[in-house]
């Protein structure tokens, strides 16, 4: 698993300790769904709804419901459909601030499927043409 990292919206990035994988090791568990909702968060909210059947629903927030001292807000960020990465922010300010860095990184890879989709078709064509 990779890193965590959080996002202040007056500290800028700020590394902390994967409270994930310290429960996945110390719980013995697999499931990460499991262990984010073990932790207390809940929600899972799509906040980037594109209609792309490899993405899916690249940027889901989670949104702690307990006392705990963990970050308010889990962010699952997933862009290309393949490694999940997680972020925290411990305040709204800082959860908009950034989803708006994360939303274009999705906009991007997103466009870059669209090209790849249709590039074999402007290749036919092109070769039609000439």
């Amino acid at each position: 698993m990779n890193e965590i990292w959080e996002y202040h919206f007056k500290k800028g990035w700020i590394h902390q300790h994967n409270f994930l994988a310290a429960y996945l090791t110390l719980f013995n568990e697999k499931d990460i769904s499991k262990a984010i909702i073990a932790l207390g968060y809940f929600g899972k909210y799509g906040v980037y709804q594109i209609d792309d059947s490899i993405l899916g629903n690249p940027i889901e927030v989670y949104e702690l419901q307990n006392g705990s001292r963990l970050p308010k807000y889990l962010i699952e960020y997933c862009p290309v459909g393949a490694n999940i990465d997680y972020f925290v922010a411990c305040n709204m300010p800082s959860l908009i601030e950034l989803l708006n860095k994360l939303a274009p990184l999705v906009h991007a890879v997103t466009a870059c499927n669209q090209i790849n989709d249709i590039s074999p078709n402007l290749k036919k064509h092109s070769k039609l043409v000439i």
